[in-house]
């Protein structure tokens, strides 16, 4: 929570500032000049950092940002199922139960895993894209290229994750592919708009990961986080959004979607056979999620990187979700029944699905509200950290994950603001702008060798007081350094813009718009061919 909380303050900053891509984070994470922007994708945290603009409370504006992305996934949701299904009933029950999944709530309220969570809107949009340019059709192969684009754009392990179910469905659909050339058109065609609609991340990012090494994430024992089958069977009957990462995990996919688990398969037979595929690929990727699979075999390879397999519960319940929508209007016959008992059954199913919700968020409030917090908020909605000691914060931030290799162990230095003037620690005063960080100390004027307590990253630039570029080289841990400065006691170390990420930015942008210009063309084309066909009906009648 407050290291999400803490991307979303600085975006704020930023914005208010007019500056939109931020290079370092110079207002928080201890004002340390952490490039965080350019390692964990960004883009889709930007209506979190408004809706704050707007109303000035960070509690209500993150409230506003999951309702904003709960209503976008129900949207998603159903326009792609009803695509898919030609039903709008279907659809409706596979959006209740998916945007309404406990799965979603751990994300969100529990872990507080924002980029997951964002990034598991946008999964529907990559299954019915493979599917459409792989057996369905194929001129709908944006909806996999925004869909993976914007996935990438949340969350990076989110993408390793979807990668494997399209990999997997590309398999099991490449026997039942037609018209080849057009679709291997289509599919190329939804990798490049795909790449050029996440260049704002991808580039910047690469750019930095060539400059110098960094140690791999957070890493985690895979068999040790993976799910105990019973556990995983007996929280999600119960519910249970509790965390428990020590002494056994309760992440879960909730007591709705286990109950569509276990139903499905009384009206599969009466279902076309995709649906038994994508049944079958919910338990598999259930199963990947506990200490059923393997794990062990995975941990020194690039696999690892996942950290925590119950990830995988999150693709489970969309896929489930697709066949509940399917099962449970073959269930209930809903095509035979008139518009009055078809809306008291989607009633029903709305209670049943929204009931467990609405329950766990408030079991949630009294266990977590009641609660020591880490972090508190004053009346006007703005958090502090006053449950928390400056140590421990600082330890929420996770800086060894983008801290460059050889800087590991002077972490605490940069935290401190320590600077070494003519190889003496001194603490330093830091002040914050958009990209910036000013540090002063009238021990500059008189020295000869002054390390900052700032790492080195591309695109750095040091300037005096007066605003003249100053010369700099690293110390042997990357840290910032100059020699025979100028007689000055303010240096400012900026992070300037590369002809990468400016072409990078300027590359998404069009994309972005240059897409919904078209997706507004046609959705005008389609009304006028609509109306045409209407008037020819008349026509014909008269």
């Amino acid at each position: 929570m407050v290291f999400q909380l803490q991307r979303i303050k600085e975006m704020t900053e930023n914005i208010k500032s007019w500056n939109y891509f931020v290079g370092i984070y110079t207002h928080t994470f201890g004002k340390i000049g952490y490039p965080l922007n350019l390692f964990y994708p960004w883009v889709t945290i930007l209506p979190f950092s408004f809706f704050s603009i707007l109303c000035n409370d960070q509690v209500v504006a993150f409230y506003l940002g999951i309702a904003f992305y709960n209503l976008l996934t129900l949207s998603l949701t159903y326009v792609t199922i009803k695509k898919y299904s030609q039903n709008w009933v279907q659809a409706y029950v596979s959006a209740c139960l998916y945007g309404f999944s406990t799965y979603r709530i751990i994300d969100a309220f529990k872990r507080f895993a924002l980029g997951e969570y964002i990034a598991l809107t946008f999964l529907t949009l990559c299954i019915y894209g493979m599917y459409a340019i792989l057996k369905g059709n194929y001129h709908d192969w944006p909806y996999l290229a925004f869909g993976f684009s914007f996935v990438l754009l949340s969350h990076l392990l989110s993408v390793i994750l979807n990668s494997v179910l399209l990999i997997i469905l590309l398999v099991l659909l490449i026997p039942h592919i037609n018209d080849i050339k057009k679709r291997v058109v289509a599919f190329m065609k939804a990798i490049i708009v795909s790449i050029l609609s996440s260049a704002i991340f991808i580039f910047p990012f690469i750019e930095q990961e060539l400059f110098q090494k960094y140690p791999q994430p957070d890493v985690v024992d895979l068999a040790t986080s993976a799910l105990l089958p019973t556990k995983l069977f007996s929280a999600s009957l119960d519910n249970n959004i509790n965390r428990a990462i020590f002494g056994g995990n309760t992440y879960n996919i909730g007591i709705v979607i286990l109950t569509v688990a276990i139903i499905s398969p009384f009206t599969l037979r009466r279902l076309k056979r995709d649906y038994k595929v994508i049944y079958f690929l919910g338990w598999v990727f259930t199963i990947l999620s506990t200490s059923l699979f393997p794990w062990s075999l995975f941990q020194n390879t690039v696999v690892s990187v996942i950290q925590f397999p119950w990830r995988f519960l999150g693709i489970a319940t969309m896929l489930f979700s697709i066949v509940g929508g399917a099962s449970i209007c073959e269930l209930l016959q809903t095509k035979k029944l008139n518009d009055i008992k078809l809306g008291i059954y989607l009633s029903c199913i709305f209670v049943f699905v929204v009931t467990p919700y609405i329950s766990s968020m408030h079991y949630l409030k009294k266990n977590m509200l009641t609660a020591a917090q880490q972090v508190r908020y004053t009346r006007n909605g703005q958090f502090i950290f006053s449950g928390m000691n400056r140590l421990q914060r600082l330890g929420s931030f996770h800086f060894q994950n983008y801290t460059p290799q050889k800087g590991q162990h002077v972490i605490s230095d940069l935290c401190n603001h320590t600077a070494y003037v003519n190889g003496k620690a001194k603490r330093v005063y830091v002040e914050a702008k958009a990209n910036e960080l000013a540090f002063t100390s009238n021990k500059f004027a008189k020295a000869t060798n002054i390390v900052f307590p700032i790492m080195n990253y591309k695109n750095l630039q040091v300037n005096d007081s007066r605003g003249r570029k100053v010369r700099y080289s690293t110390d042997k841990y990357n840290r910032i350094m100059i020699k025979s400065p100028e007689r000055t006691s303010t240096f400012k170390v900026k992070y300037r813009l590369s002809w990468v990420d400016c072409i990078s930015e300027i590359t998404s942008f069009l994309t972005w718009f240059v897409a919904i210009v078209m997706w507004l063309y046609r959705r005008r084309a389609l009304k006028v061919s609509q109306l045409q066909s209407h008037k020819i009906r008349e026509q014909r009648l008269n």
